[in-house]
C-alpha cells in the first residue's frame, strides 16, 4: 500500500520538504513555510512536529490538532506517507525514525570516530554526538557522511555549544 501511495504522489512536495530537512535549521524553515506572518517559536513548531509525526491518525479531528491539520495542508504528500505508516500502529513511524537515528549516530558515526580517532572523547545524546571544542567539524563531517551513506541526503548540521 505504501509503495502504491509513493508511486502516485507528486514529488515536488517531497523535494521542498527534503530541502528543509537538509537545511540544518528545519524548525525555522518549516515555521516560515507554514506560518510566514508569525514570529518563529521553536518550542511550538517542535511540539507541532512531534504531534504530527507521533500522534494517532485519529487525533487529526481533535481541537488541539490544528498544527497537524496545518502540516497536512502544506505538506499533503508527506502527511499521507506518515499516515499510511501509522495506519495500524501509531508508534511505527517513531520506531522507524528512532532506529535510523540510532543506526546513524551509535552504530555508524560513533563507531567510525572510535576507529579513526580512538583518543577523541565523544558522547552520544539522542540524535547528536558531543565532543570537545575544535573537534566539532570532524564529528559533523563523519555524521554527514554517514547520513549520506545511509539515506542519500546531504544534511546540514546545526551546532550547539555548551558553557560552564
Amino acid at each position: 500500500m505504501l509503495e502504491e501511495c509513493l508511486e502516485s504522489l507528486d514529488n515536488t512536495g517531497f523535494t521542498s520538504y527534503i530541502t528543509m530537512v537538509n537545511s540544518g535549521d528545519f524548525y525555522r524553515q518549516l515555521s516560515y513555510k507554514m506560518y510566514p506572518d508569525k514570529k518563529f517559536d521553536r518550542k511550538n513548531i517542535k511540539l507541532m512536529i512531534l504531534t504530527t509525526f507521533f500522534s494517532d491518525n485519529r487525533y487529526f479531528a481533535h481541537p488541539d490538532a490544528a498544527g497537524k491539520r496545518d502540516f497536512k495542508t502544506h505538506f499533503p504528500e508527506i502527511y499521507e506517507v506518515f499516515s499510511l505508516i501509522k495506519r495500524k500502529e501509531k508508534s511505527l513511524l517513531a520506531r522507524i525514525l528512532q532506529a535510523l537515528e540510532s543506526d546513524i549516530i551509535v552504530n555508524k558515526a560513533s563507531k567510525r570516530i572510535a576507529r579513526e580517532r580512538p583518543d577523541l572523547p565523544i558522547f552520544t545524546i539522542h540524535d547528536s554526538i558531543a565532543t570537545t571544542l575544535d573537534n566539532e567539524d570532524y564529528v559533523a563531517t563523519i555524521i554527514t557522511e554517514e547520513v549520506k551513506n545511509l539515506t542519500d541526503l546531504d544534511v546540514q548540521l546545526g551546532y550547539e555549544y555548551w558553557t560552564l
